[in-house]
């Protein structure tokens, strides 16, 4: 029976942190703290010197560069002084690891699926505009494992407020498609493992993780999460 473990992390936000080793090493995204060129050759260089061999990261709202349609205007909020080239970032980016915009990788034999798009807020990168329900029709169907940046309604989705800030459309998504995991981040203060409700056995119940490893005070509080990824028998 085929078996990855995953070491899932998100929200490090220009941090190095050690992490587990596995087979395959996931990032949720807000792997920089305002997408500059500098702090995304940073996070390709720690990327490189992981040993996992599969590497896979979904960019979040504060990669910024990487949005390369919204880029001409991010440019203008967050990088106005700078000349940075984020074709070739992104392309230096992709050659050390699966990057997941909206599209998936099969690695032995697990479908892995990926987006950085989030609820609009704050007009920061890869935001929904509207309604996400068409958006997430996308997903892919015999997805094992479901990476987004930003949490599904009502699970991992708390604020430090109480507030509840998930998107509803997208967990009505991932429990049409039943992955065996959905791992995403973005809402620092929410880090932690919350299983589906409804009466599922233990072994069909979809994972909901979000592992942000820092709190929402931007300190790092959380290790990476573990998983072991199974075939179904």
């Amino acid at each position: 029976m085929n078996e990855l473990k995953i070491v899932c992390l998100s929200d490090t936000h220009s941090k190095f942190v050690d992490v587990q080793n596995g087979d395959v090493l996931i990032h949720c995204g807000d792997f920089t703290n305002w997408g500059h060129e500098q702090e995304i050759k940073d996070f390709i260089s720690w990327l490189k010197a992981q040993p996992h061999k599969y590497k896979i990261v979904v960019p979040g709202n504060h990669d910024v560069i990487l949005d390369i349609e919204k880029y001409p205007f991010l440019k203008k909020k967050f990088h106005r002084y700078s000349n940075y080239n984020p074709d070739q970032l992104l392309q230096d980016l992709k050659e050390c690891c699966h990057l997941l915009i909206n599209s998936s990788v099969t690695i032995e034999g697990f479908k892995f699926w990926g987006s950085p798009y989030t609820l609009e807020y704050c007009d920061w990168a890869f935001q929904i505009q509207g309604s996400s329900q068409q958006f997430w029709e996308q997903i892919e169907e015999g997805s094992d494992v479901i990476i987004t940046h930003g949490p599904p309604f009502y699970y991992g989705d708390k604020t430090n407020y109480g507030l509840r800030v998930g998107d509803r459309y997208l967990a009505e998504k991932v429990k049409k498609i039943r992955p065996k995991l959905h791992v995403f981040g973005g809402i620092h203060e929410a880090y932690g493992v919350y299983e589906e409700e409804g009466g599922y056995r233990d072994d069909n119940c979809i994972k909901f993780v979000n592992c942000s490893i820092m709190d929402h005070q931007f300190k790092i509080q959380n290790k990476p999460y573990v998983y072991h990824l199974k075939q179904d028998q």
